[in-house]
C-alpha cells in the first residue's frame, strides 16, 4: 500500500464531513474531492491518529420500533435487518438492529448472545439486576430487570427527571459515555439532536456543548413557529 501524507487541508475537510456519515461514503467524498484513491484503511488511520470520530446514530421512531417487534419472533437478526432497511429506506448496521432490540428487550427467541466483558462467559440474562455493563456499541447498560437492559445514560436520566418522552434522546455532553454524572447528560428530540450534530462542534467541552444544546432547542422551536434565528 502507497503512503499517503495527508495536508492540513485534507484533515480539516475530513472533521467537517465525517460526523454522521458511513466511512464508505466519507472515503468516497474525500477521493473525489482531492481527486485520491485513498483506502479504507488509509482512511481509518487518518482518523484514528487525529481523533475524528463518525458518531453516526440513528433515532428510532415509534413506527420503526413497532414494526421491529412484529417481525422480531423467529427471524435471524441479518434478515431483520434486510427487512427494515427495505421497508424504511435506511442503512442499518446489525450492531445499530441489535442495539435497538437489546435495549428495548425485543427477541428473536433465536440468538444468543455473550459478552465477554463484566462476567466472562456467563449469559447477559444470569447477571444480577443492577449490573453495569459495557456491549460492543460502546456504550453502558445497567440490568433493570429479568432479561432486561437499559441504556446506563437514560436510565441516569429517568431517576433524576422521570419518564424519557418518545422520540428522545440522551447525550453526553462532553462526549465520554463512560461519564454519565446527571451533569453530563442532555435530552434532545430528534430535530433538536440533528440541529446540534449540525454544528459540528467535536468538543469535548461540557459547558460548550451544553450552550450547544440549547441553541439548538431554541432555533428548533423557532422553526416549528415557522420564526428565523440567526
Amino acid at each position: 500500500m502507497t503512503r499517503h501524507i495527508w495536508t492540513n487541508e485534507q484533515i480539516k475537510y475530513l472533521k467537517r464531513i465525517a460526523n454522521g456519515k458511513p466511512k464508505k461514503v466519507t472515503l468516497e467524498k474525500i477521493n473525489k474531492k482531492f481527486n485520491l484513491n485513498l483506502s479504507l484503511r488509509q482512511l481509518n488511520n487518518c482518523m484514528s491518529n487525529n481523533n475524528i470520530k463518525a458518531k453516526i446514530r440513528h433515532t428510532w421512531t415509534n413506527e420503526q420500533v413497532e414494526y421491529l417487534k412484529k417481525i422480531a419472533e423467529g427471524t435471524p437478526r441479518k434478515e431483520i435487518v434486510k427487512k427494515l432497511n427495505d421497508k424504511f429506506n435506511l442503512s442499518l448496521t446489525l450492531l445499530q438492529v441489535r442495539d435497538c432490540m437489546n435495549g428495548r428487550g425485543i427477541r428473536n427467541n433465536i440468538d444468543k448472545r455473550f459478552s465477554a466483558e463484566s462476567g466472562g462467559n456467563r449469559c447477559q440474562q444470569e447477571k444480577p439486576i443492577g449490573t453495569i455493563s459495557r456491549w460492543e456499541c460502546g456504550y453502558a447498560r445497567i440490568k433493570t430487570g429479568e432479561n432486561e437492559w437499559e441504556f446506563i445514560q437514560r436510565y441516569v436520566w429517568r431517576k433524576h427527571h422521570g419518564e424519557i418522552p418518545l422520540g428522545h434522546s440522551v447525550i453526553f455532553l462532553d462526549g465520554n459515555t463512560d461519564n454519565y454524572n446527571i451533569e453530563n447528560l442532555a435530552l434532545v428530540n430528534r430535530n433538536e439532536l440533528m440541529k446540534y450534530n449540525s454544528m459540528r462542534l467535536n468538543s469535548d467541552n461540557q459547558e460548550l456543548n451544553r450552550v450547544a444544546v440549547n441553541l439548538a432547542k431554541l432555533m428548533t422551536k423557532a422553526k416549528e413557529k415557522g420564526e428565523t434565528y440567526e
